[in-house]
């Protein structure tokens, strides 16, 4: 049975992590969070947004594909929201933003609030000023958005990255010793078409493949970078096999995700067999 977990400042009860967007704000009534070593939040944003037109979900053979569109309250809901929240377990808060000032506005607001242990900040969200890039796309973005953070916030920061982020061993080697941990991966880009009509089942077209499908992909670098680097592995850990190859492969802890929409109690699984 899996026991408590550390990071670096950061100490979980267990390994395992409810991953962004799969358990509203840390609040979701469905997913038992008090049994997680820590829930992150849906990804905060300084401005309120409504996310993408629907259909946001669609199953595939070994994944989902989602079109969520960050959707959220915006920072100045969110800290209301705090007022009177009660954490179930380790809080980490998602943060997203389109520059370095946004990402440091949040953190820099939010760090005062006691409830919140860490920030993760979601480097793999489309950029709308840059036609859709990710924030994260390279070396120079990504420091200069974890520049701006570190300054703003005494709290460890969590550090989630695209697949496709470029010069990934660069960022690593640079920013190990200043953050907390290093996420792999977000989701990787996708679709689905109705053989009906003929037209994507999206309603934005393409969106990110999780599940299954994504599993060996991100196995293959949380094992090529684990032994220098703090990663907390996320991509398709659906099953309690899944679950053990990214402990053996090196990860320090375990985002779940698609696994919790596909089965609400799957964390009693994990705790059990894992």
């Amino acid at each position: 049975m899996a026991g408590a977990v550390r990071l670096k400042k950061l100490t979980l009860k267990n390994p395992f992590i409810a991953s962004s967007g799969t358990c509203g704000y840390a609040d979701a009534d469905l997913i038992p969070l008090d049994k997680f070593g820590a829930a992150v939040t849906k990804t905060i944003t300084l401005l309120p947004r409504q996310g993408n037109r629907p259909p946001r979900l669609v199953e595939t053979p070994a994944g989902l594909v989602n079109s969520i569109g960050l959707q959220n309250m915006g920072l100045e809901a969110f800290k209301q929201f705090l007022t009177d929240f009660k954490k179930p377990t380790t809080l980490i808060v998602s943060v997203g933003g389109e520059s370095p000032e946004d990402f440091a506005t949040i953190v820099e607001e939010l760090n005062t609030y006691d409830l919140i242990d860490a920030f993760e900040l979601n480097l793999s969200c489309p950029n709308v000023k840059t036609g859709g890039e990710v924030v994260g796309k390279d070396y120079v973005t990504v420091s200069n958005i974890l520049e701006a953070s570190l300054k703003s916030t005494t709290k460890p920061l969590l550090v989630k990255l695209s697949p496709f982020t470029e010069q990934l061993d660069k960022i690593l080697q640079h920013w190990e010793s200043k953050v907390e941990a290093f996420v792999l991966f977000n989701t990787f880009p996708a679709m689905d078409i109705d053989p009906r009509s003929g037209k994507p089942v999206l309603g934005a077209v393409s969106g990110g493949l999780s599940g299954p499908a994504i599993y060996p992909i991100v196995l293959n670098s949380i094992y090529k970078y684990s032994k220098a680097h703090t990663l907390v592995a996320s991509g398709g850990i659906a099953t309690t096999d899944i679950a053990k190859k990214f402990i053996m492969a090196g990860a320090r802890a375990l985002e779940i995700g698609t696994g919790n929409l596909w089965n609400p109690a799957f964390i009693e699984m994990l705790l059990k067999e894992v």
